[in-house]
């Protein structure tokens, strides 16, 4: 049999796992379909481990430098390859640290979310190429963007990943200013960027959302023509601090934001979720948070419809569009689904579902809303920066 260790987290089962190990670190990957035991013990900080012979607590933190997972990765496949055929290791791979001895602090809610997010950086473009269904949801807010957007700049997008829509802005000529909580998100797509020519129009600003007046500082009232985000940045962090204030503030009269917003309940969602015989998660779709988990995320994330945003983003803005992203696609991984039905069947499905997101009425069925908003200027806060724009290095 394989050499593995066993975790024990508190309240689930003990999970077998293979490993390496360094010094009183030990290496251990989540592949596939096994990140349930990653995001519970991410979150408690630690767990309890049984390893040759011995058995203590450990700490356990996420690998998120792109030279180390690499290197993780190399190990695993030498010391695996021969028992497994080689391809255990092949696809999208979320690396953890367990450092032996070491008792466990639960990270914040903000450290946790940036620890998330790096540690999947390198290997994001990967997990969303992998996947059908996101695959054609990006597909659609890219369109979205590159056809309403083709008039404004600069553009600030808010939690841009790695940069799936980004680079598509950067290609049609934009100047893109993107803040991200994950730095190492950041550098991935500064890295693709440049490699593309487009470096020059592309600066980035590490923050969370709820700190957005704070990252923003550096910018004059007004610099940008709109600001955008997609699936994700708006529904990720509980508290989101003055975000209408200071969006309002460095929009210049007139300008968009376009963004996307996780529907609660959502008809269809809820309805799949049931088919599937997911009955929980279709019950977590009713609550104002969803637990980790229950949406593909290992994280919490807070749902929230239109009126919420009305009453967010306050008087400074009017909000002039309302759609669904998509009506038909499921809320989980649509592979097999699109197996069943074959590519006659989900090229029909597309044509319909194109059709059904272009009505407004339809948007409390779907999983994610897409939004517009026109600043309207009135009630302007105003602030003048303390220099020129503070862009990390390229």
């Amino acid at each position: 049999m394989a050499e593995v260790l066993s975790l024990r987290i508190a309240g689930r089962p003990p999970v077998a796992l293979r490993y390496v190990r360094r010094g009183r670190s030990l290496f251990v990957a989540a592949t596939g379909g096994e990140r349930g035991w990653a995001s519970t013990v991410a979150s408690a900080g630690g767990a309890v481990v049984e390893v040759e012979g011995a058995r203590g607590p450990c700490s356990v933190s996420p690998v998120d430098d792109p030279d180390e997972q690499a290197s993780v990765r190399r190990a695993l496949q030498a010391k695996y390859d021969a028992t497994l055929g080689g391809r255990y290791f092949d696809g999208p791979l979320r690396i953890l640290r367990l450092e032996t001895g070491a008792r466990s602090t639960p990270p914040g809610d903000l450290e946790r979310l940036r620890g998330e997010f790096d540690s999947v950086a390198p290997t994001y473009e990967q997990r969303v190429d992998a996947s059908q269904r996101q695959r054609y949801l990006k597909a659609q807010t890219i369109d979205w963007l590159v056809r309403e957007l083709a008039a404004e700049d600069p553009l600030l997008e808010i939690g841009p990943g790695a940069g799936v829509e980004t680079l598509p802005l950067l290609a049609a000529g934009h100047t893109v200013v993107a803040l991200d909580i994950s730095p190492v998100m950041l550098g991935e797509l500064r890295a693709r960027a440049k490699e593309r020519g487009w470096g020059a129009r592309l600066s980035t600003v590490t923050a969370p959302l709820r700190d957005l007046d704070r990252a923003l500082t550096p910018y004059a009232d007004a610099t940008f023509g709109a600001a955008y985000s997609t699936f994700g940045a708006f529904n990720l962090e509980r508290e989101l601090g003055s975000v209408g204030p200071a969006l309002e503030r460095v929009l210049r009269p007139g300008g968009r934001l376009l963004f996307t917003s996780l529907s609660r309940p959502g008809v269809v969602p809820v309805a799949w979720e049931i088919a599937a015989g997911h009955v929980r998660r279709a019950a977590a779709r009713f609550g104002r948070t969803m637990p980790e988990g229950g949406l593909r995320y290992a994280l919490d994330v807070y749902p929230r419809n239109p009126a919420f945003w009305d009453r967010t983003l306050g008087p400074g803005f009017e909000r002039t569009e309302t759609r669904p992203a998509s009506v038909l696609a499921p809320p989980f991984d649509s592979d097999r689904l699109g197996d069943f039905l074959g590519p006659n069947g989900v090229h029909r499905a597309a044509r319909v579902d194109a059709v059904l997101r272009r009505h407004g009425w339809l948007s409390p069925f779907a999983e994610w809303t897409c939004l517009e908003y026109r600043r309207t200027g009135a009630g302007t806060p105003s602030r003048s920066p303390s220099g020129p724009p503070r862009a990390e290095a390229r």
